[in-house]
């Protein structure tokens, strides 16, 4: 959104004295229900002056119905309408005459004056990893703003710095930013404001940002060794890179920042095909324009504004981000997807899952031929000496990084999203099952190696088929996630020599360095208290979530990585008890004190089964049903005679709901 000049000027002259609080006598800034804002309205001697994002400046009569109500009249092209106010909390609505739809949200700006924002201001944008990408300081003198702005791009070891100077005025909770040399003025809407931080919303954008106050102007910090380059320098060294990329044309896949694709999106020719979740997800079609170079405006058609989003594009990552219009939270991030063709595919590719000894459990070969797929799936059951094996014919059609496959008995499509692409790998996801996996090329399609010994059975005869593919990769995920947790704990031990215990970081609180580097605030999580995990998350940084594939959470239940003395209660309610005949990791021993688990709430039988099978196996042959596997290590009773265990690293306990399980998995002790 860009503030026309002449509405500015009108504004500024007309004159800026406080209001009484119960007078509608002043400045309102518009939002919608989203909390997105649209606009602004000043009422003044008995006009109001209205400017909309969509439909521009009006300048209409106003009457007073009642202490609380005011009619707007109709002008033109504006409909009018009625407002009520709440002079107590400084808001009210507005619905147009005519409309049975949404109110539109009026708030009464907060009185900030010059002096209130004069000193230095900081934000600052972190990468994955948790490095600076992008800062900017602004110091407020009198009626200049002087901007420092960093870029740094971490791969290629360079960055660029700009500082500059813009005249500013303050009007009512309204900032108006004037570049000297171009007299270009943009728009900000200050939202909450006090003697730490200030949040408002740029008239560009529309999205909200807080800047926190520092003590003085610094420039931010660049790696050793990075080399400084002009901004011109810096956008051509990208821009040379990028061929068509730094349009937003074509495919791109929607991810929620957890890895999990979420849907496709279609840019072309001023169009926008949306379609959310996987295949039987719904498709939208809406419109788009370009802001600028790297920004997108998407407009939902008629009756579709839960559409309406702003890209911004990064063309030197091939990502971009989509935010929902006055939102805070929902960012979706957009991968282009790679340019592939049916030759690329041409071949044999091959992906095996393997248990907890190395052994070979599930693997499936495909060969690809024109628009067909072979696949030989093969799945083994060790302790039953079992295996299945059946090989498949499914036609496939490949458009712009996806591939639909259809099998032909059935007409039925799936629908996997290329993520990456190179000559010996593929990996993408599943629309189905949400789960990514990498195949690699090999030279011709050949059966997966059986063991000498073992029986065939059908599908429906085999133990394996029990729990599928997705159960299978999902509970060897989180086994992998538990590694990365015992590496991390591992590091945090050799730095600080000690294991926190959660009760102790409950009272010592945990900062959140990974939203603010430099400044950082404490960290509440959304559910429980903070745990050792939270450190090893926000602190060291060596971890990206508490969370596993497996498992449900809940209101009051989620993945944690806890640690607790020998004898004190678990998260989730399990004791340790440190014996055989109670609860004890194997791998802590004897003489542990304090001990560091992996928390997963609320298993399904078949997940807890395969965890118990993958993490204390191999069991004897009369562990034959799901909870012989569970029951085999429950904690507070200790091992269970079924199974011949002598001791676990999981340990389960009863969940929520009836077939259940919370998990404890060992990590590392103290």
């Amino acid at each position: 959104m860009k503030i026309r000049l002449s509405l500015l000027l009108s504004l500024l002259l007309v004159s800026c004295g406080p209001n009484a609080n119960n007078s509608i006598e002043g400045y309102w800034i518009i939002s919608v229900d989203d909390g997105a804002v649209d606009g602004h309205v000043e009422f003044v001697n008995g006009k109001a002056i209205v400017y909309e994002v969509d439909h521009g400046s009006s300048i209409t009569a106003y009457e007073i119905i009642d202490e609380n109500r005011y009619k707007l009249n109709t002008l033109g092209d504006f409909e009018g309408g009625l407002i009520t106010v709440d002079y107590e909390l400084g808001s009210g609505d507005f619905q147009k005459f005519g409309s049975t739809g949404e109110k539109t949200t009026l708030t009464r700006p907060p009185n900030i004056s010059n002096d209130d924002l004069i000193g230095v201001w900081k934000d600052v944008y972190v990468d994955s990893d948790g490095r600076i990408d992008k800062s900017y300081i602004t110091e407020i003198k009198n009626d200049y703003l002087i901007v420092d702005t960093l870029l740094i791009d971490h791969d290629k070891k360079v960055f660029t710095r700009s500082i500059e100077e813009q005249k500013y005025s303050l009007r009512n909770g309204f900032i108006f930013v004037t570049d000297p040399e171009t007299s270009y003025a943009t728009t900000r809407y200050i939202v909450s404001f006090d003697a730490n931080s200030i949040t408002y919303y740029d008239s560009d954008s529309e999205i909200g940002r807080t800047d926190k106050r520092i003590d003085k102007f610094a420039q931010s910090s660049v790696p050793q060794g990075y080399k400084k380059l002009s901004a011109d320098d810096y956008r051509d060294l990208f821009e040379s890179d990028l061929g068509n990329n730094n349009s937003i044309e074509g495919y791109w896949m929607a991810s929620e920042g957890n890895g999990e694709i979420d849907g496709h999106i279609e840019f072309v020719n001023g169009k926008v095909l949306i379609k959310e979740g996987g295949v039987s997800g719904d498709s939208h079609f809406a419109t788009y324009e370009m802001i600028d170079d790297t920004r997108y405006k998407v407009t939902g058609t008629e009756g579709m504004d839960e559409y309406n989003f702003l890209i911004t594009l990064y063309p030197e990552l091939d990502k971009a981000l989509m935010q929902s219009y006055g939102s805070d939270d929902e960012i979706m991030e957009l991968v282009r997807s790679p340019d592939i063709s049916n030759d690329d595919l041409l071949g044999v590719w091959k992906d095996v899952y393997v248990d907890s000894d190395g052994r070979v459990e599930e693997s499936y070969i495909v060969e690809i031929k024109n628009d067909y797929q072979i696949v030989d799936t093969l799945l083994i059951d060790h302790d039953k000496k079992t295996f299945t094996r059946s090989i498949e014919e499914q036609k496939y059609v490949l458009r712009n990084g996806f591939i639909f496959v259809t099998d032909p008995e059935t007409s039925y499509a799936t629908h996997l999203y290329i993520v990456s692409f190179d000559a010996n790998s593929i990996t993408y996801y599943d629309s189905e099952g949400e789960i990514g996996w990498t195949d690699k090329r090999i030279e011709k399609f050949a059966q997966s190696s059986i063991p000498i010994g073992y029986k065939r059975v059908s599908e429906d005869g085999s133990r394996v088929s029990e729990y599928g593919l997705t159960t299978d990769v999902k509970v060897t995920s989180a086994i992998t996630l538990v590694k990365n947790a015992k590496t991390a704990a591992i590091n945090y031990y050799q730095r600080y020599d000690n294991f926190p215990l959660d009760s102790e970081t409950a009272t010592t609180g945990v900062l959140n360095y990974k939203e603010d580097p430099t400044s950082p605030v404490a960290y509440t999580p959304d559910v429980g208290n903070v745990d050792f995990g939270d450190i090893l998350v926000y602190q060291s940084q060596l971890l990206e979530q508490e969370k596993t594939p497996v498992g449900r959470s809940t209101d009051f239940l989620v993945h944690a990585i806890g640690c607790a003395r020998v004898g004190e209660g678990l998260i989730g309610g399990a004791t340790y008890g440190g014996t055989s005949t109670t609860m004890r990791f194997k791998s802590a021993g004897y003489r542990a004190n304090r001990i560091v688990y992996y928390f997963m709430p609320n298993l399904t039988t078949q997940e807890a089964a395969a965890l118990a099978k993958k993490v204390n196996g191999p069991f004897e042959s009369d562990a034959v049903a799901d909870t012989d596997f569970i029951n085999a290590s429950i904690a507070g009773t200790g091992i269970d005679d079924i199974g011949g265990l002598i001791g676990a690293n999981a340990w389960f306990a009863p969940g929520d709901s009836d077939g259940e399980y919370h998990a404890y998995l060992y990590v590392s002790h103290q």
